[in-house]
């Protein structure tokens, strides 16, 4: 299993399962058939238009040109235009559950998205998808030439820690929360808390926990004298307490 170790904007080290060969083929070939039934249902649509309104007006040249243009350009910005509404995913990666994100932690923007999917013309382009394969396996962040322009790589989001490890705390019902600050957390704040807890746990990374107390108590504005890991399941059970009032 290869993965790659990222540094979110919080400051924080997560380490990701890169999206492997065999999964990133798997959804481009989805991706693949999806442009193929769009370019199939909009021949259609235009043949029922034409046999029920009649395109007199056009010669068969312009004919011609609306036949092949107008598919040509919905197919190609396909993959722009799905990554840039769907957060990183097209429909294809998002039934394997994986994701495009930047090398450096931050939010992809359309530019990059952008320029993944101009380098792509090369990538896929040429040879059939050659140059996509052989740049592939020839760089340990998992990139392809798109990838390596625009700075990302494509990882798997699938679950990585079981069901009764992401579960909501017991909380007793006497609790008493500690630290109001937590209302400030989103859920995407305490999907990430989450993640770094049962990853550092598993991989007895002691700084990825340590890193992730400090920035805590620095957003928040809290001091306390509880360990780095008490201070953590401390947040976490206030966040749960809270959110479920």
């Amino acid at each position: 299993m290869n993965t790659i170790r990222i540094i979110t904007t919080q400051n924080v080290e997560l380490e990701y399962e890169l999206a492997s060969l065999g999964t990133r083929i798997g959804g481009y070939i989805i991706d693949m058939c999806i442009q193929g039934g769009l370019t199939i249902l909009f021949y259609i649509i235009i043949d029922i238009f034409n046999k029920t309104l009649g395109f007199e007006y056009l010669d068969d040249n312009d004919w011609i040109m609306m036949i092949f243009l107008l598919p040509y350009l919905l197919v190609s910005f396909y993959s722009l235009i799905c990554e840039s509404v769907l957060n990183g995913q097209t429909v294809g990666k998002l039934l394997l559950k994986t994701r495009v994100v930047k090398l450096d932690g931050s939010q992809p923007t359309f530019g990059a998205y952008l320029l993944r999917w101009l380098v792509g013309i090369i990538d896929f382009g040429l040879c059939s998808g050659v140059v996509a394969l052989i740049t592939f396996l020839s760089n340990k962040n998992g990139q392809r030439l798109g990838d390596i322009a625009a700075g990302t790589t494509v990882i798997s989001i699938k679950p990585r820690v079981t069901v009764e490890e992401v579960t909501a705390p017991n909380i007793p019902m006497n609790y008493l929360p500690i630290y109001p600050e937590v209302k400030q957390l989103s859920d995407r704040d305490m999907a990430i808390i989450n993640d770094v807890i049962h990853t550092s746990a598993k991989q007895d990374n002691e700084q990825a926990v340590a890193a992730l107390a400090e920035k805590l108590k620095q957003t928040l504005s809290i001091s306390s004298s509880l360990s780095d890991k008490a201070f953590i399941q401390t947040i976490v059970r206030d966040y749960y307490y809270y959110t479920a009032e």
